[in-house]
This record gives C-alpha cells, structure tokens and sequence, in this order.
C-alpha cells in the first residue's frame, strides 16, 4: 500500500486520516473485487497487509485517528509485520494483541536497497543474529508467515538454507546452541559428504570466521577510517586474522575434488575471497593515509599493496563471472564498498597517497601501535617513547616500526643493556628505493619474574657520514606480574586487571550470574551467554525474550570482577547490539550496579530514537552493530564487582569496557582488547 517509486500515497500535507482513509478505500475495493472473482466467503482467502514503511504509521494510528489494526475488516487478514530492512525486528505484538485472528507473518532482510546505506553485494548476513530475531519473534506470535528478501539468490543460499530450516523445524532448530550442528549438517549436505575431517574443520573455521567479519561491517560500509591504524594494534590484528582465513580458504580449495570445488565456488568462494580482499584494501589504505600523513616511505608499501587487493577483487569477480559456462554472470557486479549514499551511484575504491622522500637524511620509528614517533637525537626532544604492553601477562613480544622520510639510505642497529630482550632483527640496513622500512621484534623473556624499565638506542648512521639515534624503552614484567593480586580477588581466573587505565570483559566472561540460565516452571530463565551472537565473540541475552524485567522485584543479574588501579570515578561502557525496542515507542534499558551501589539506569536508545534512517542514532547502530552506552561508575581501588541488571527484552550486549575519565578511551572500532586476569 505504498504510492508511485515507494514514495506515499498522499502529499505531505495529508493528514493521518486521509491516509488511513485512502488505504481502507482501496482494501475495501480489493475485497469486492476478491468476493467477486474467487470467493464471496473472504475468510477461505490467505490475505496478508504488509506493514512497511509508513504503512506502520498507518496501522498504528495516532492521537487524531484509529489505526488499521483495530479496523474489524482485517480482523482474518495476516498482518506482515517487517524488520527495520537491517535483520531487526521492532513492533512485535504484545500479549494483548496475539489473538489477532489473522496471526502476524515477518518481513525480514537479508539484502537492502535504500538507507542508510544499500548492501546488495552478496549474503552477510550472521546466523545467529537471524536464529535470535526470528525465533524472538515466534515468541511474539509471529507465526502465520515468513518472508525473507534475499535480492539475488547467489551469495544467499547459505543463510537462505537456515531461514527456511528454522521456519520449517522450529522446534528443532529453534534451541539455543543448535547453530554448530546446522552449520555441519549444512557443510555435509551441499558438500556430498565428501570433504574429509581435516578439510571440514578448514572450512567451518573459514565460514565462521568470514561470516563475522562480514557481519561485523558490510563491505558497502567500508572504508579506509573505519578500523584504527594503530590503536590496540587494531589494523593489523584484523589483518592477520583475515589474510590467515584467507590462506586457508585458497589452500582448502586447493584440496577439495572437483565437485566438492564447483559447490565451494558457486556459493561460498568467490564472495568469501572477493570481501576479504575489500576488507584487506580499506585497512591498507588506512594504514597508508596514517604513514602519509606522517611523511613516512612506508605510506608507498601500503599504497601498493591496496592496489594489489583492487586488483585481486576484480580478477575474483571476472572469474566468477566467467565461471560455470557464464551462469552466474554479473551477479557480483553491484556496488560493493566505499558507498558515499545510500546507492551505489558514488561507490568507490580508497583513494592513496605516495610520499616523495625530503633531500635530507631522516629517519622515523615508533612502536606498532601508537601514533608517536622519535626523529632521532634533538635539542628539543629528550623524551624516549615508552611502550608497556609486555606488563601483560599474555603478551611477550612488541614490534617496533622503522622507516625513512628522506632519499639518504642508512644503517641502524639496536642497543640495549637487558638481558631478557632480544631483537628480531637487531641490525639492517634501509634502502630508500627497496625496503624503505623494517619492523623489529622486540621479545621479552617472561620466565623471568622482575618488573623492569629498559632504554632501547637504535643508532642510526647515514650513507653521507652523518648519523642520529631514536630513543625508546619498554617496560616488562614475568609473566607472574598478575599475581600480586591473587589475595585480592574472589577467582582469580574471572577477574580482570585493569592496564593502561582501561578494563576489558567479553560479556561471556563473567564472574558469576544469579539469573543464570536454567529450567524453572517448564521455561527457560536468566541470562545465557549466546555464541558467536557478538560482533567478534558471544553475547549475553536474558530469556525468557518476552520477558520485561524493568518492573521486576529480583530482576537476573550477572557480575563481572576487575581490579582498578586506584581509586575514583571510571566510565563504563555497555556495547550494546544494535537493536530495536519491541514496542514501538517503549524504552529500551538496562541497569548496572558498581559494588552494590544503587543501580542506575541505562537507557540504551535516546528520547528521539527511531527506526528510520534520517535517526543518526539508528544509522549508526546499525552500520557498526553496536551501540556503545556510558555511564559514571565509582571504583575502588584494588577489587571491584560489577553487576550487569535485566531490564527491557531484545537486550544484548558483548563487551564491557571501564576506563579511568582521566586517561579517557582511545578512538577504534572494535575497542581494546580483553583484559587479562589475575590468574591468565
């Protein structure tokens, strides 16, 4: 019931009437037509209304008028409620409303043309997101109808398959817990059976970890300052990852038989290897506007290799179109990253930057994973860049990255007094025009227990004689440093340490749940760790779904432990997935509770959310799949618990991240790593 190019049926100065009016006249005309033509009894006719856009509007109402759910001639009619076009629901029907004689059917996306941004290119959609949606809405009583838009079928029949699975064997694959085996069953099906044990395990660690990279950001979303280039190593811990699920997609195909190799290029290959390569070009390309900025030859690597993956993509989708005697041609020819509208009609590659070395000789270097940098031996810098990231018991080893800025080659070699650091390499030479940068490991030996502070000189000597040193240190510890908290804590194993002012929790990580899930009166109650349903990692959501929480007496509650290094006001952050409230209108919350101080309440959607894309709050929910919520909490220093309280249904989140005011949170998209615990 939409007018001419999805726009409304009546002008913008109709009232909500004449537009409810306008869609009852031409309901009523089609009823007639239907009683005349098929059957005069309407009851032996499957109708459905479509509740879209701004048909909702419509089949709500408002102060001035009925809606057209409360309209008694589609009293027997289905009521196709939609998602928000990006696989959330919203507006489900509550208690009251489930004896609706007609039933209520979802309208759900797994491809979108319009706002915020159209992603069309291929399926990225994440099976569990779908398994909790949907079988949220069963709860409801959405059970009469399923649609699901897939726009081109290719790239979709994986999640497609897993739609129409949980549609047609609710019961079965509606358990929490059951997407691993519909994931084997699925791979054991479409892959004859023939994949052996070694090539299975390949490829479910391949689906698996592409899919969430895929879900995390949709390659139309993508681009060059989306992923940090150096905070929390966050470029480059993506880039391992991805060129690691990319190696082992390529060798797994290499392997595979030829049917088994014709069943992974027509519905896995090809799309997997074509958004890897998006993914790998923007993070390069965001490497290489971080090196130019800062005047490094380095930025040229970068530049370079982002043209490689430019070109990669396009040989991936020639071969593909090419592939099958042309049966799938043109399929991955829409738009497919850098979108700059809500079409395709301004997408693009990254643009990069070469950088023209300086006549002078110049050196640069700095720690992988920071923003500053020593420019050698200077009256005006005495100050060496210190990088403490080996106090973590889990991490023994640093990299250092030196690079030019000038035409002058030089050598350089490492000094240092500790001897528990070892450099990989610890001397070189730079070559302007062949390898104008080099990344030094730095290894701690953790088995020794000391806290130690040590200088690092990197002498520098120039091709004309001259010569400079970049000044730097690090600070390490054994790998027992943690231990000292041992006395402090509860559990040692589920109590995280704060460093470098923040603490990190993945949500599946707590320290333990009153709520927890377990079967009580025939249903399940309490927080459950859901996973894979996180950006990266599991998520937390409390059940029953239908359940509202806010006015509970004991609501289900789940504590995570941490130690603050002092004491004071820290900021929590609640990274929230991006969902919508099941009442349209409603509040969505939660409350948190420092060390049983009176628990506050989190709202997790502002006053003026609303689904939609003009809503800068929705749209930026759903392109990074988070909404990252804050609050003031106060800590103690030393032991800390924190309490995570059921509020609103459709809640989840996968991350909690406190962090001292003063020291603040560094700018990335995944946010910091997870903290390590006392006891690691």
């Amino acid at each position: 019931m939409r007018g001419e190019a999805d726009s409304k049926l009546l002008g913008e100065d109709a009232t909500m009437a004449d537009n409810i009016q306008i869609v009852k006249d031409a309901i009523l005309a089609q009823h007639e037509i239907l009683r005349k033509t098929v059957n005069e009894d309407l009851t032996q006719i499957p109708r459905v209304l479509a509740i879209y856009k701004e048909v909702e509007d419509y089949y709500y109402g408002d102060e001035t008028c009925e809606g057209l759910k409360d309209w008694d001639e589609l009293k027997d009619v289905i009521f196709l409620l939609s998602d928000d076009n990006w696989a959330n629901t919203r507006g489900l029907p509550m208690e009251t409303e489930r004896n609706h004689p007609g039933g209520y059917g979802m309208y759900y996306h797994f491809d979108y043309h319009g706002g915020p941004i159209s992603y069309e290119w291929q399926g990225t959609s994440r099976l569990t997101k779908t398994w909790e949606q949907m079988t949220q809405a069963y709860e409801y009583g959405v059970r009469e109808e399923w649609i699901v838009n897939v726009g081109d079928l290719k790239g979709n029949e994986y999640p497609l398959t897993y739609f129409m699975a949980l549609a047609y064997d609710y019961e079965r694959w509606s358990k929490p817990g059951m997407i691993k085996e519909y994931v084997v069953e699925w791979v054991d099906a479409h892959f004859h059976g023939e994949l052996d044990g070694q090539q299975k395990e390949m490829l479910l660690k391949v689906m698996e970890g592409i899919s969430s990279w895929n879900a995390l950001r949709k390659p139309e979303a993508l681009h060059a300052g989306v992923y940090n280039p150096v905070n929390y190593n966050e470029s480059r811990r993506v880039i391992t990852e991805v060129e690691t699920l990319l190696s082992t997609a390529i060798g797994l195909r290499e392997t595979m038989n030829e049917r088994c190799r014709r069943t992974f290029d027509s519905t896995l290959y090809y799309q997997y290897a074509g958004s890897m390569n998006i993914l790998l070009m923007q993070l390069y390309a965001g490497l290489n506007d971080f090196y130019a900025k800062n005047r490094s030859l380095l930025a040229n690597e970068y530049a370079d290799k982002t043209k490689e993956c430019i070109s990669r993509v396009e040989t991936i989708i020639d071969e593909y179109n090419c592939s099958f005697e042309g049966k799938w041609n043109h399929m991955l020819d829409s738009g497919f990253t850098g979108f700059r509208n809500w079409d395709d009609y301004d997408w693009g590659y990254p643009t990069v930057s070469y950088v023209t070395p300086i006549n002078k000789p110049k050196m640069m270097i700095g720690f992988e994973n920071g923003d500053r940098f020593h420019l050698g031996a200077h009256w005006q810098d005495g100050n060496r860049i210190c990088n403490d990231e080996m106090l973590r018991p889990d991490i023994d080893n640093v990299n250092i990255i030196l690079s030019s800025r000038g035409k002058v080659d030089f050598e350089w070699r490492v000094i240092c007094g500790s001897n528990r650091l070892s450099f990989e390499p610890s001397c070189g030479k730079i070559t302007v025009t062949d390898n104008p940068a080099v990344t030094i490991n730095v290894r701690c030996d953790k088995s020794i227990s000391s806290y130690e502070n040590a200088d690092i000189d990197v002498e520098i000597k120039y091709a004309d004689g001259t010569g400079t040193t970049g000044k730097l240190a690090v600070i390490a510890a054994g790998a027992d440093y943690y231990e000292q908290y041992r006395g402090l804590c509860e559990n040692p194993k589920s109590t995280y340490v704060e460093h470098d002012g923040v603490v990190c929790i993945n949500a599946e990580h707590f320290a333990n749940n009153n709520g927890s899930y377990s079967k009580c009166d025939d249903e399940m109650k309490g927080w459950k760790a859901i996973e894979f349903l996180g950006r990266k990692t599991g998520a937390m959501k409390c059940f029953p779904v239908t359940e509202d929480y806010t006015k509970a007496v004991n609501p289900p509650q789940i504590a995570y432990d941490f130690i603050a290094a002092k004491e004071g006001e820290y900021t929590l952050e609640v990274a929230v997935l991006a969902r919508n409230p099941v009442v349209m209108g409603q509040d969505m919350v939660l409350a948190v509770s420092a060390n049983g101080d009176e628990p506050v309440t989190l709202k997790l959607a502002e006053d003026d959310f609303y689904v939609g894309h003009t809503c800068p709050q929705w749209c930026r929910g759903v392109l990074d799949n988070v909404r990252r919520i804050r609050t003031d909490i106060k800590v103690k220093k030393g032991f800390n618990k924190l309490y995570i309280i059921a509020g609103s249904p459709n809640v989840s989140f996968d991350k909690l991240v406190i962090f001292d005011k003063e020291k603040g949170l560094k700018d990335s998209y995944l946010g910091p790593v997870e903290s390590c615990t006392v006891s690691n």
